[in-house]
């Protein structure tokens, strides 16, 4: 817009441009701060959110435990299933000297369930027995023979290592007694000649 000058000249009227351009800016503005308002609200969940969130996860973690007991019950199933299968072939090919081989296998699979089962002991004589019945049957580079004998060692050092791990708990269990002896005898008001002795002998 332009105004008629007093002289004849025209001029723009005063701020005319900048004005018309001002409400586009203002509006801009807003603009970007409502987007702003909205992209916060976006990265700032609110306290019901963050609650809803954590209750899923827990929900979720839950659900996992759940689902992992379960699976450890049926492989638990699986297992006595497959030991009284074994059992009951046992059985049946013990009635048939002609079957040994058969009956090693069985045996040789009743010694691998023990082990899934820790059953180190068990394990190792179901695993000797068809050790021995396939030793006369296979020659002696079969390689049958060498997984028994793996098998074996394997079940053998298990078994040793719990051996070792009761030895250890008597030894301190042991140790304890004495401790408890060796205070009882200390601060008895009794005999002193006798809780003396028996003192000396405890720490001995």
């Amino acid at each position: 817009q332009q105004a008629d000058d007093p002289f004849g000249s025209k001029l723009p009227c005063e701020g005319g441009a900048q004005d018309a351009a001002k409400p586009a800016v203002a509006m801009d503005g807003a603009d970007e701060k409502e987007v702003e308002i909205e992209d916060d609200d976006e990265k700032e969940p609110s306290a019901d959110q963050e609650a809803a969130a954590t209750t899923a996860e827990g929900g979720d973690d839950g659900a996992d435990a759940e689902g992992e007991e379960e699976e450890a019950g049926e492989e638990a199933d699986d297992l006595e299933l497959a030991f009284q299968s074994l059992e009951m072939a046992r059985l049946i090919y013990e009635q048939f000297p002609d079957k040994e081989l058969e009956l090693a296998d069985v045996l040789e699979y009743l010694g691998e369930v023990n082990m899934e089962n820790e059953m180190w002991h068990e394990a190792v004589t179901e695993l000797e027995k068809s050790l021995e019945l396939k030793q006369r049957h296979l020659p002696p580079d079969h390689r049958q023979l060498a997984h028994l004998h793996y098998q074996i060692a394997t079940a053998t050092v298990s078994l040793i290592e719990s051996k070792r791990q009761q030895v250890k708990h008597h030894f301190e269990s042991a140790a304890g007694v004495l401790r408890e002896r060796l205070h009882a005898a200390g601060s008895r008001a009794g005999d002193s000649s006798a809780s003396a002795g028996e003192e000396s002998e405890l720490r001995e």
